[in-house]
Parts: structure tokens; sequence; C-alpha cells
């Protein structure tokens, strides 16, 4: 899921701030669902049955099927992740962010009157996640005010030598500087300096 994925966001934020560009969770839902999602679920599901099969004890004749029940917790629980997934796959219609989204939906499990977290969790809370991802952000806003980020990309675009209507050779050399770049960047330091 694209507001799930941490370098993706960042990414999505870098290209926002530096190009303009607006990717909303829908388009990119459209654009890569079928792959990421569909036949991701179809060749997972293969391999975990292939390499995890199911071996249960055997089953008596009186023995009663499980049931599916939802306690009140989990309901309400659902009920927000079906919302939350609502609202960010239709965020093209009315246009707030999947980050405040998830922003919002965070703050409504940690409202200590709803009861979804525990009253204590906000203080057991790590928070080493947000200041890594302000960290790359900060990272990102460095690189394009010194202008570094423009003689990056100058230079990346002579190596990569993008030729209009050859698509996948476009794709492949971008694929592999973005590679090249996570291993000098790290992973979630990539967006910031590709973007």
């Amino acid at each position: 899921l694209l507001p799930a994925n941490m370098p993706v966001v960042a990414m999505a934020g870098a290209v926002e701030a530096v190009h303009g560009l607006s990717i909303t969770f829908g388009e990119y839902m459209l654009w890569h669902f079928l792959i990421l999602g569909i036949v991701k679920a179809i060749l997972l599901s293969i391999v975990i049955i292939y390499m995890f099969p199911d071996k249960r004890p055997e089953q008596s004749e009186t023995d009663a099927p499980a049931k599916f029940n939802l306690n009140a917790l989990q309901g309400r629980v659902l009920f927000l992740l079906i919302a939350t997934l609502t609202l960010w796959a239709t965020d093209f219609v009315h246009g707030i962010a999947p980050g405040y989204i998830a922003l919002l939906a965070a703050i409504i499990i940690l409202v200590p009157g709803f009861g979804f977290a525990p009253k204590d969790s906000l203080g057991n809370t790590d928070l080493s996640v947000i200041f890594h991802l302000a960290g790359v952000m900060a990272i990102g806003a460095v690189v394009d005010h010194t202008g570094l980020g423009k003689v990056v990309a100058e230079f990346l675009i002579d190596v990569a030598n993008p030729v209009p209507g050859h698509d996948a050779f476009n794709f492949a050399s971008l694929s592999l500087i973005s590679s090249l770049l996570s291993a000098v960047t790290t992973t979630p330091g990539n967006p910031a300096v590709f973007a």
C-alpha cells in the first residue's frame, strides 16, 4: 500500500516538493494493483502453500467447525481499516492526501477514549521511525536547496541517456541508477536523492 511504505511515501513527498507533481493513492492503485496486488497475491499463495503445506491433526466427525467471531474492539478496528482504505482509494475524488488520512487513523487509534490502544501506549511508542522520516525529508530539502540535486540529476540523466520512445531501456536505466543509489544512500534515503 502506498501510504504504508515509508520509502514510497518519502519519494512521493519529495517528488511533490521538488517537481510539483502530486501522486494520488487512487492513481497509484490503478497503475499497480494488477501486478502488486493480484499477481503478487497469487504467487505468494502458491509459494506459501508449496513451502509450508498445512498439516492439521485428524479431525473427528463430532468436532464442530470453527466459527468466525469478532469482538467489539475487533469490529471497530475492522471498520476503521475499511474506512481508511476507502478514503485512500478515493483520494482523487475528495483530494485529501493519503498521509493525512493515515495520520487521522493513527490519532483515532491513540485517543484513549476510543479504547483502541491502552492508555499508556503513547508513552511506550518508539519515535525513531518519525525521526528517521524527518531526516530523510531534511536530506531531500538540503539536496534541493543547495543545488546538489540539480548537479546529480544532470549527471544521472547524462549517464542514463533516456531515449524517447524506448520505454523499456529508459525504465531499465532508471531502475539500475535507483539500485546503485540505494547502495550508497540506503533505501529510505534513495527517494530524497533520486527525486
